[in-house]
C-alpha cells in the first residue's frame, strides 16, 4: 500500500471516460480543480464524469476545489513588447494599451502601497521592476533586467502587504458553485494572514457547509503568518510555483521543509506542489531531478505530492502518475531509517492525546504490530497517529461516510466503515476485528493496536490503548 497521498489535477488531457478509467486504475487519492482556468459547465462536467467512474470501479476520490484567488494583472500591450534594462517605464491605474514607456496594472490601490525601493515582479518573476517613485495613480520604476513582456501577465510583490480582499468575488462564487457540487476540499490561493481563511469559513458557514480549508502558501508574507495560518486552517499546500517568485527560488527548498515539519508538529496535512514531473509533460520520462524532487519531498514527511499540469494538459498523465506512484512505494520501502526524524520534537508534547498517539505508535515498532487501529468519529486521532510515519499500516475505523474523504490527504490513512451499532468498547473492538479480517484479508492472531476514547463515540477524548491477537477474545 502507498503510504503517500496523490494529487491529480484533472482537466483536458483525461477528459474522456477511457482516459480517466485508466487515471483512477493507476492510483490517486484526490481530483484537484483549478478554478483559474475553465468555465462552471467544464468543471461540472468534469467533476460528474469523475464521480461516475469512480463508482463505476468502486473508487473514493476526494475533490479538491483550488481557488484563482486575489491577483494583480498587467494590462493589454500589442502583441508583445521588450523591456530594456536601465530604462524607466510607468505603471499606471488607468486602462491604456500599454508601450515600453507605460503599462496597465489592474490594482487600483497599488500606487497607495507601495513605496521607493520595493520590488515588483513581472511574469513570473522573469523581469523586475524597482519603484522609484509614485504619484497619484502611477509609480514609475527602473528597469532591473531586461525581457518580453505581453498582455495580462502576473504581478507579484515580495515582502509587499497588499490589501487586495482574501477572498475575491469570483473566489465567492466559485466556493458556492463547489458546494453544490459536494466538494470535499478547498484550497486557498494566495493567503496571507488568517483572515483569508476566516472569510472563507463564513461563506461555508452561511452556506451550511462543512468542507476542509487547505491553505496555499505562496506569497511571502504568509511565511510571516505561518503559524496563524496553520492553526486557523486544516491543513497547507507549498505551491511552489508563485512562492519561488516571491522568495529566492534557492530558498524554497529550506523553506519547505521547514513549512512541511510545521505542519507535522500541529496535526495537519501538507501538500508538495508545482512542476514535480514537469518534464512529463512533454516526454514519457522524467528527469533525474525530478524523481530525486519527488523522492525527497516524500522523505521530508509531506502528506501528499500533487500533478498539475501534467495530468490536467500534458501528453502523458497516464505515465506520470504511474512514475509518481512507483516513485513513491519504493522511497517508503526505506521509512524506517527516517524514524527517528520523524519522532523529532513530537513527542514532547503534553496533551494527553499526543501522548496516547505516540505511545501506539511506540509499542506498535515494539510488537511488530501488523496495523495501528483506530475507530474515530472525525479524524482527528488518525490525523496525529499519522504525524510519526509508522512503518506499520494505521486503519481508521469510521461511522460516517464523509470522514474517509476528509483523510483522504493525510500520509498512511486508510478508512474502514464500520456499523455504529456497538454498545461498549468491547462491541467497537469485536466489530473491527470483524473489519479486518473480512475485509482486509489480516488472520487470525495478527497482533494490532487498537486506541479508542472513552466515553464512545465523543470527539477528543481519546485516552485508551489496547494491544490483541485478532480473535483471541472468542468467536468471530
Amino acid at each position: 500500500m502507498r503510504r503517500t497521498k496523490i494529487i491529480c489535477t484533472l482537466g483536458p488531457a483525461v477528459d474522456n471516460e477511457k482516459k480517466l478509467e485508466r487515471l483512477i486504475k493507476a492510483g490517486f487519492d484526490v481530483a484537484r480543480f483549478n478554478f483559474s482556468h475553465g468555465s462552471y459547465e467544464e468543471h461540472g462536467e468534469r467533476m460528474d464524469l469523475l464521480k461516475r467512474v469512480s463508482r463505476n470501479q468502486n473508487k473514493d476520490i476526494a475533490i479538491l476545489l483550488d481557488t484563482k484567488g486575489p491577483e494583480i494583472r498587467t494590462g493589454e500591450v500589442d502583441g508583445k513588447i521588450f523591456l530594456k534594462k536601465g530604462n524607466l517605464i510607468i505603471l499606471t491605474t488607468k486602462i491604456i494599451k500599454g508601450s515600453t514607456e507605460k503599462i496597465s496594472i489592474t490594482y487600483k490601490d497599488l500606487p497607495k502601497e507601495v513605496k521607493p525601493q520595493d520590488r515588483i515582479l513581472l511574469d513570473d518573476g522573469l523581469i523586475e521592476l524597482e519603484v522609484v517613485s509614485i504619484n497619484k495613480n502611477e509609480i514609475s520604476c527602473i528597469i532591473k533586467n531586461s525581457g518580453e513582456l505581453g498582455s495580462r501577465k502576473g504581478v507579484n510583490l515580495p515582502h509587499v502587504h497588499i490589501k487586495l480582499p482574501g477572498i475575491s468575488e469570483k473566489d465567492r462564487e466559485d466556493i458556492l458553485f463547489g458546494l453544490e457540487k459536494n466538494i470535499h476540499f478547498l484550497a486557498l490561493s494566495f493567503v496571507r494572514e488568517k483572515k483569508d481563511i476566516e472569510e472563507a469559513r463564513k461563506i461555508l458557514g452561511e452556506a451550511g457547509k462543512h468542507v476542509q480549508i487547505i491553505a496555499k502558501i505562496e506569497a511571502a508574507v504568509a511565511l510571516k503568518n505561518l503559524d496563524d495560518i496553520l492553526e486557523a486552517s486544516d491543513g497547507v499546500m507549498i505551491a511552489r510555483g508563485d512562492l519561488g517568485v516571491e522568495i529566492p527560488a534557492m530558498e524554497v527548498p529550506i523553506v519547505q521543509k521547514m513549512i512541511i515539519q510545521k505542519a507535522r508538529l500541529v496535526g495537519k496535512p501538507v501538500i508538495v506542489a508545482t512542476q514535480m514531473l514537469d518534464s512529463m509533460m512533454r516526454n514519457p520520462r522524467p528527469t533525474r531531478a525530478e524523481v530525486s524532487d519527488v523522492a525527497n519531498s516524500i522523505l521530508d514527511g509531506t502528506d501528499a505530492i500533487m500533478l498539475s499540469g501534467e495530468t490536467a494538459g500534458g501528453r502523458y498523465p497516464i505515465e506520470a502518475l504511474k512514475m509518481m506512484n512507483d516513485i513513491a512505494k519504493e522511497t517508503e520501502k526505506d521509512l524506517h531509517l527516517l524514524e527517528p526524524m520523524h519522532f523529532k520534537g513530537l513527542k514532547k508534547s503534553p496533551k494527553l492525546v499526543d501522548m496516547v498517539a505516540y505511545s501506539t505508535v511506540d509499542i506498535g515498532k515494539k510488537i511488530g504490530a501488523k496495523a495501528l487501529v483506530v475507530p474515530t468519529h472525525g479524524g482527528s486521532t488518525a490525523r496525529r497517529i499519522a504525524r510519526y510515519r509508522p512503518n506499520i499500516p494505521i486503519l481508521a475505523l469510521i461511522e460516517k461516510p464523509e470522514i474517509k474523504y476528509s483523510l483522504k490527504l493525510v500520509w498512511g490513512v486508510e478508512s474502514l466503515l464500520i456499523s455504529s451499532s456497538y454498545k461498549s468498547t468491547d462491541d467497537l473492538i469485536h466489530e473491527g476485528e470483524l473489519t479486518l479480517l473480512k475485509q482486509k484479508g489480516y488472520k487470525l492472531k495478527d497482533k494490532v493496536v487498537f486506541t479508542a476514547g472513552i466515553p464512545l463515540k465523543v470527539p477528543g477524548t481519546t485516552n485508551m490503548i489496547r494491544v490483541l491477537e485478532l480473535g483471541e477474545g472468542g468467536e468471530l
